[in-house]
């Protein structure tokens, strides 16, 4: 597996380069899993922004770099982002990195849900120091939302759902246990330990600079035979 990053202009390039060396030693050799600086940087932009009022397009939604929120707040689409550099290539991946509050959804589900009430947007406050990611195996594409500061989080939270991107594909449907903040089911979390600290796959919500130092640089070994 193949996977391309794609970091904001203002992404410390020793971030990239830490992922690109330490991340496929966490996963099985047999995995040939291959992490690739593309080169490619976005810049954040509010151009063809959404107001809260606008009539959307269904067939433009990814066309939208974001949405003004009723109190005047720019929130990105990541959805843009990722139509943008995704790979033609089918067994190539994407990984993007982005440290702004973000939307990483169909925006026509937020705004018919009611942007302000929406709870992923109260949680993803990237600014505020807290990681957040999200893996999509279907599009083949990763978003990891980081604090532009240091390696060592954005390791475990690029390790997380890199391996939900191998997990994912395999389960066909078995592991749901958790929901996330949208209540949508989350397969192939757990429990586990690894020593004293929490499995990669045991996250503890919120993740910050606090509780991201709980979890162990590895995975239990429950998920490293599943990726095995």
């Amino acid at each position: 597996m193949k996977i391309n990053i794609v970091g904001e202009v203002s992404t410390d390039q020793k971030i990239i380069d830490t992922l690109v060396e330490i991340i496929p030693t966490l996963f099985p050799i047999d995995s040939n899993l291959e992490l690739v600086d593309s080169g490619e940087r976005y810049a954040r932009k509010q151009e063809k922004v959404l107001n809260w009022d606008d009539i959307i397009d269904q067939n433009k939604i990814n066309f939208y770099d974001g949405i003004i929120d009723p109190t005047g707040k720019f929130w990105m689409n990541m959805d843009s982002i990722a139509y943008r550099y995704r790979p033609n290539i089918k067994d190539e991946y994407l990984m993007i990195i982005g440290h702004r509050d973000f939307i990483n959804m169909d925006m026509s589900v937020l705004l018919l849900a009611g942007l302000a009430k929406n709870r992923m947007l109260a949680t993803r406050q990237i600014e505020n120091g807290c990681y957040q990611g999200m893996a999509d195996y279907k599009d083949r594409w990763i978003f990891l939302g980081l604090p532009n500061d240091g390696c060592a989080g954005a390791v475990k939270v690029s390790a997380h759902e890199i391996a939900h991107l191998f997990l994912d594909r395999i389960s066909c449907g078995e592991g749901f246990s958790l929901e996330d903040h949208l209540n949508r089911k989350i397969p192939n979390h757990c429990e586990n330990y690894v020593g004293s600290k929490r499995c990669l796959m045991n996250p503890k919500s919120p993740v910050n600079r606090e509780t991201i130092q709980e979890i162990a640089l590895n995975f239990c070994e429950y998920h490293t035979n599943k990726l095995t």
